[in-house]
């Protein structure tokens, strides 16, 4: 299976999705380091909260009774700074997680590729890929950003992650199979 085609795509999409998580991580870094230099840049900079990834979500908004919009409140340049390094270090979590789940992915694909498919190392694999998406889950299920005149939190209940931790751990237990059925294989030989 050296010569598979669509194997060698996914290798590459894994290495192309990597550099991208990286550079990802740099541009998340500088627009960090930048809004703790000139937070003014970012005047117009809103959030929207009206997002959703396939699960049941709980969203929570407050403000000062002084102020009459929620808009002018949600901007970028206005957010605290313990919230600030907070989702900096989430959304960096996020993206070292991701980098690893492609990592782990990319693994299995080449074991596949190198006719290895039913290996412990596969096995390994799944599993470490299921605790990364559950990680994953867990930094992407809560959220609360402060802003100078209010602030917002949401808590969610993400299925589809859920669902890929409970597929990873059955591909575990499947390829766990696979090596014992070819051990047993080998011994008979």
């Amino acid at each position: 299976m050296t010569k598979n085609v669509l194997l060698k795509m996914t290798i590459a999409i894994c290495n192309i999705l990597r550099g991208f998580l990286v550079f990802s991580f740099l541009g998340l870094t500088v627009v960090f380091i930048y809004l703790q230099i000139d937070k003014s840049y970012f005047d117009k900079g809103t959030f929207n909260f009206e997002t959703n990834s396939g699960g049941y979500s709980l969203i929570y908004k407050w403000k000062d009774k002084s102020v009459e919009d929620y808009s002018q409140i949600y901007k970028l340049n206005k957010i605290k700074m313990t919230s600030l390094y907070r989702m900096y270090l989430k959304l960096t979590g996020i993206l070292v997680v991701l980098f690893l789940c492609v990592k782990e992915f990319s693994k299995v694909i080449k074991s596949v590729k190198q006719v290895e498919t039913f290996g412990l190392g596969n096995v390994k694999s799944f599993r470490r890929l299921g605790v990364f998406i559950l990680i994953y889950a867990f930094l992407t299920s809560y959220y609360y950003i402060g802003f100078e005149q209010g602030g917002i939190s949401k808590l969610s209940i993400p299925f589809v992650p859920l669902f890929l931790v409970l597929l990873s751990f059955v591909m575990a237990e499947i390829f766990k199979e696979g090596v014992l059925l070819k051990q047993e294989n080998d011994l008979t030989i």
